[in-house]
């Protein structure tokens, strides 16, 4: 495109710097119309060209992304109060609201949840595990009881058995490295 405009350019001052201070004739008129003509003439099997190349591309790219399964999904991440918050299935039964804590070496659940989860049968009693001492963020270390969820769901990725603490009622529900850990591997 440029390179017409140029070359436009450089026919119209030829034309008009041979007679600045005449008009064209109709001779001329029609030469420069020609000339014109010539050069559009000219760009115009090139521009066809690059338009089907780039549109052959663009169909291309389409085509590879609709018969490509797709692996990518969108889950929603909340912050709420400096942290971030997603939806968790618990077991295939419950769905709450999660800190994601990179930092927790498990997952935590508040034991009014796990009571929830004992009443409902979606845990047993023979799905506890040996306790465990946790040392908290603020250096204070807390002995906790633990349990074995059958699996947690974000989105469409279920990780099965992942272990869990038993934190109190106060606490919040923490995506911890127990399932993160698995989580990452199965999406990577």
């Amino acid at each position: 495109m440029l390179c017409r405009l140029l070359t436009l350019a450089q026919i119209l001052l030829l034309l008009g710097c041979a007679h600045e201070a005449q008009e064209l004739t109709a001779q001329q008129q029609a030469d420069r119309q020609r000339l014109i003509d010539k050069e559009t003439a000219r760009e115009a099997p090139q521009q066809r060209s690059a338009l089907a190349v780039e549109t052959a591309r663009e169909a291309r790219r389409r085509a590879m992304q609709d018969t490509r399964p797709s692996m990518a999904e969108e889950i929603s991440l909340v912050k709420a109060g400096g942290v971030y918050t997603l939806p968790v299935e618990i077991n295939g039964v419950l769905t709450l609201q999660f800190v994601l804590d990179s930092g927790a070496a498990e997952v935590n659940i508040p034991a009014d949840v796990v009571l929830t989860l004992l009443r409902t049968g979606t845990i047993k009693d023979t799905g506890f595990l040996p306790g465990k001492a946790y040392t908290l963020a603020d250096g204070s270390t807390v002995n906790s009881p633990r349990f074995l969820l059958r699996s947690l769901k974000i989105g469409q990725r279920r990780v099965p058995d992942v272990a869990a603490s038993v934190g109190p009622v106060a606490s919040s529900l923490l995506l911890g490295q127990s399932f993160l850990a698995d989580f990452l591997k199965r999406i990577s």
